[in-house]
């Protein structure tokens, strides 16, 4: 009887620890839901997903092909760069802000601790577009692509989006990324053509032409009134200097005669 209640303690034992080892062995999913704790309701309807896919298009807009060349320029991009990147194409919020839920989609997914992520929303009225940044604060990330560089991107590949040209506009906002963290420094901006061209301060370049034009009119004028009034005065000191040696020769001639 003894060795029976050992041996039956011994069998729960075992069934206790392997459970609470396979409760540890859940799907991914499981792992970031926990996370999630003490968010509302909406939050945790945000879709989890495998950061390897990079790109989510839950309309299925983009095709098998240009899914598979995409996701290879964003791979080479990230392997890089180490900054990560997330693109969502869909149609549902969950009734949270775009914002709200792009951050959401990243923060609560396993992507890098650097990274960006891009949602194109299509709602009943016109799409929207929003891109982000993950990170700390004080990472180059947010030096890199500032509020004023995203607009510029979001800005250009917004007309591609709303031609529904989805793949051009995803293949647009990857080249325009890789261009800025190329090149370092604030002078840079999206051409019309969408290249990456440094910044020609024309205004600056404008009033500091028109400010050593007027120097230089001004110097040229006041050479000129100078050399004018010199030679004036050299003629009159001239004129004067002739009549009076005229009259004293004169005095000299009438004493010598008499």
């Amino acid at each position: 009887m003894k060795y029976l209640k050992i041996f039956i303690w011994f069998i729960s034992t075992f069934f206790l620890f392997n459970i609470s080892c396979l409760a540890l062995d859940f799907s991914n999913e499981t792992l970031f839901l926990s996370d999630r704790v003490n968010v509302n309701s909406a939050t945790l309807k945000i879709p989890i997903v495998s950061s390897e896919d990079k790109i989510y298009d839950y309309l299925n807009l983009l095709s098998k092909q240009d899914m598979n060349n995409l996701k290879n320029k964003i791979d080479d991009f990230v392997k890089e760069t180490k900054i990560d990147i997330a693109i969502v194409i869909t149609n549902e919020l969950y009734d949270l802000s775009i914002n709200e839920y792009s951050n959401n989609f990243y923060d609560y997914n396993n992507f890098l601790d650097e990274g960006v992520v891009f949602v194109i929303y299509l709602n009943e009225k016109e799409p929207e577009i929003y891109m982000g940044n993950n990170g700390d604060k004080s990472s180059k990330i947010f030096n890199i692509y500032n509020d004023k560089r995203i607009k510029q991107i979001l800005t250009y590949i917004y007309k591609d989006i709303e031609s529904e040209n989805y793949s051009k506009a995803i293949n647009d906002y990857i080249t325009i990324l890789d261009g800025f963290y190329r090149l370092a420094g604030e002078n840079y901006k999206v051409s019309q053509n969408g290249k990456i061209v440094k910044i020609i301060p024309w205004l600056e370049i404008s009033v500091n032409a028109v400010c050593l034009t007027f120097i230089l009119i001004i110097l040229l004028i006041s050479r000129f009134y100078g050399k004018k009034k010199i030679i004036n005065y050299q003629a009159k000191i001239d004129y004067n200097s002739l009549m009076i040696k005229t009259e004293y020769d004169k005095l000299i001639s009438n004493k010598v005669s008499n």
